[in-house]
């Protein structure tokens, strides 16, 4: 298996759970650009990348570039696969706190912290 492979496997997972939790704000996105400002995933300022994933931006809220640098793929905190992962990385770094598993979800899996604590 090759990072290419995992990293598909990343984006096809991230795209099933997404069309499920989030469908509407996706279908906005597609549709004129924004999503309702009565979506509970506003304040994270979500934009679609290439590949059909909902991404949010980090810490630098402005940010202009299409990259998806930076920007993590955005999960429901209640769905399975969020909370599979969440457990994954709190048995990984040790059974630490939720800022360590919050820590380790950005640099194992590109993924927001704040879409899976609880």
């Amino acid at each position: 298996m090759t990072v290419d492979d995992l990293n598909a496997a990343t984006v096809a997972i991230a795209r099933i759970v997404q069309g499920s939790a989030y469908a509407q704000e996706i279908k906005d996105l597609k549709s004129n650009g924004a999503i309702r400002t009565s979506s509970r995933i506003v304040a994270l300022s979500p934009v679609l990348d290439a590949q059909g994933v909902l991404r949010v931006n980090g810490r630098g809220q402005n940010r202009v570039s299409e990259s998806t640098m930076g920007r993590q793929i955005s999960l429901p905190r209640n769905h399975a696969v969020a909370e599979k992962i969440a457990c994954h990385v709190h048995h990984f770094i040790g059974h630490l706190g939720r800022e360590h598993v919050a820590g380790g979800l950005l640099d194992s899996s590109n993924l927001h912290p704040s879409s899976l604590s609880p």
